[in-house]
This record gives structure tokens, sequence and C-alpha cells, in this order.
């Protein structure tokens, strides 16, 4: 394990290796508030000389010129960049729940339909992801009862010996939803997908015509996940990579 550095000894290690830390005290403010991991080793990647293979020199060493402000404007800047995207990829999270309780309680009407492994894909490959599916929205209507502070889930069990999906969709977080969606029979799945067409294409009044398959929508959630956890544990952003296209 790395020994513990003091802000003054992280300053020296980078001057070491040519980077130019400017004023000391305005920079020592940065490590002070920010975390050096989550700063430098986020984000000097830019700043590294590389040999020919784009391999980081070893030592490290920093291109000519490097500044610390560029490090922390970049950082910065990501940080501008996750706070502008995660307003939207909230506002899908919200807009997939809602359609998803929405067409899910439209097909099956009877109360705790989400427990029943019939009313998911009848094919064989996904059998375990409907079990787990089920064994997380089971066990996220316990946890909440079992909570002291009273809450939604807990008051329709109390007055109605059951939650909604509408309700209980609220509680899950985007991942688990993806494990829903990705487990709902094609023509509920479907369904939805064409709720996400005729929501892009109202609002753009048909200049643009989406026409989003399921497999479509299901590697668009699987990356909202991702770009979502990315922006709530303030990882780096900018240079994001997805297995999905």
């Amino acid at each position: 394990m790395k020994p513990f550095k003091t802000h003054r000894q992280q300053l020296t290690i980078l001057r070491s290796r040519s980077l130019n830390t400017g004023n000391g005290s305005h920079s020592m403010r940065y490590l002070e508030e920010e975390n050096y991991y989550n700063v430098i080793n986020g984000y000097k990647g830019l700043f590294l000389k590389k040999d020919d293979d784009g391999r980081s020199f070893e030592p490290e060493e920093y291109i000519d010129g490097a500044h610390i402000d560029e490090i922390f404007c970049l950082f910065k800047l990501d940080r501008g960049l996750r706070n502008i995207y995660v307003k939207y990829l909230l506002k899908f999270e919200s807009n997939l729940k809602s359609f998803i309780a929405y067409r899910f309680a439209e097909k099956f009407k009877e109360p705790n339909a989400y427990l029943d492994l019939n009313n998911y894909s009848k094919d064989s490959r996904k059998i375990k992801a409907v079990l787990k599916t089920i064994s997380i929205l089971s066990n996220t209507i316990s946890q909440q009862v079992s909570k002291k502070s009273k809450n939604s889930i807990d008051h329709y069990v109390d007055k109605h010996g059951g939650v909604p999906i509408w309700v209980l969709v609220n509680y899950i977080t985007i991942g688990n939803v993806s494990y829903f969606y990705s487990v709902l029979d094609d023509s509920l799945a479907e369904n939805i997908a064409k709720d996400f067409n005729t929501k892009y294409n109202r609002e753009r009044k048909k200049q643009q015509s989406l026409l989003m398959q399921r497999k479509e929508l299901e590697s668009i959630i699987k990356i909202v996940n991702i770009m979502r956890n990315v922006c709530a544990h303030e990882e780096r952003f900018y240079s994001k990579k997805t297995k999905d296209n």
C-alpha cells in the first residue's frame, strides 16, 4: 500500500515529474478541497509524455509546459459535463419507469402481477434473469417495509395488502429497471419502445422520425445505467467508453 503523503509532498512529487504547480498555496487549496486521486490520477493522462506505443513513461513525466491548472480545468470541465448530462439521464430514467409501470399494469391487472413468473418472457434462456428480477422486486418491498421511517411502499402494504408497480418502480435502481425491461415479453417491450418513439416524434413535431426497436432500447438503457453511475460517483465522464453502440 502506498504511504500517506501530505498535500505539500504531493506537490513535490508532481514537480519532480516536470509538472508546473504554479502558486503552491493556490494549488494546495485544490488538493485540500478535491481528492488527489480523483483529480490527478483521473485527469493526468492527456498531459503525460508517452512512447511510440502510446504508453506513459515509467516513471511518469509530464509534457513540456504542462501546468497543474490545466489538469484542474479538465477536472472541472468534466464535472460540468456530468452535471449537464445527469439532468437528462434522470429524465430518461423517470420516463422509462413510467412507461414500464403503465404498460405492465395495463397488461397484467391482477395484484402483485410482477411477482408472477408467468408474466414475463417465456424464453428459456431468460429464466434465471426472470427469477432474479422477481427476487429484486420482492426484496425491495421487504427492505422498505422493514425501515423505521414511513414510505409509500409501507403505506400500500398496510392499507391495501400490496404494492402497485407504479409505486414500486420508484424504489428500484436504473440497473434493476434494465433487468426488468430485458425479461419482459416481446409485445410489452415493443410497446414501451413505441412509447419512446411517440414521445420523441411528438416533441420534434415529426421533423425527425424515430423508429426504435426493443434491442436498441435495451442497449440505450445499459448505456444510461453506466453513465448515470459514472455521474453519481464522480468518475471520469468525458472519455468513458461503452461496449454497446
